[in-house]
């Protein structure tokens, strides 16, 4: 169990590093990510043992240089955890993960199909899509 000095410590990463979105797929409301990218191994090691996410590398055709940048990514249901952790902490991201938190809320444990849920719900989450975005566009705040 990560400590609250641990959650802090991530919640800097994903404030400094890191985005928190509310993905589209075929135009429609599809996923919560929570990413963040690093190009020091050892951070993203401690991250992996802390936090779990899923591991990559970022585009080679990045600003890094030689140096190998990695991605930690955590999607849908299992960005609920660190969203919630890090909560207390983010700054320049709170707001994203607040909308990212309620989204999540409406998605329950499986993805979005339209059939599956209510056409209130549907149209909540439509707005909450948009508005990740236009954070997005404001760099968070």
């Amino acid at each position: 169990m990560p400590t609250l000095t641990e959650w802090a410590y991530l919640a800097g990463l994903i404030d400094g590093e890191g985005s928190i979105s509310v993905m589209r797929q075929g135009g429609k409301p599809a996923a919560v990510r929570v990413r963040f990218n690093n190009t020091d191994e050892a951070v993203i090691d401690w991250v992996l043992i802390r936090f779990g996410g899923i591991l990559g590398e970022a585009n080679s055709n990045s600003s890094y240089g030689k140096r190998t940048c990695y991605r930690l990514d955590w999607n849908s249901v299992n960005a609920i955890p660190v969203l919630e952790g890090t909560l207390p902490y983010l700054v320049i991201k709170r707001q994203l993960a607040l909308v990212a938190l309620e989204y999540l809320t409406l998605t329950g444990r499986q993805r979005t199909n339209k059939h599956k849920c209510s056409s209130v719900s549907w149209d909540k989450r439509e707005v909450l899509c948009e508005v990740a975005s236009i954070l997005n566009a404001r760099g968070g705040k």
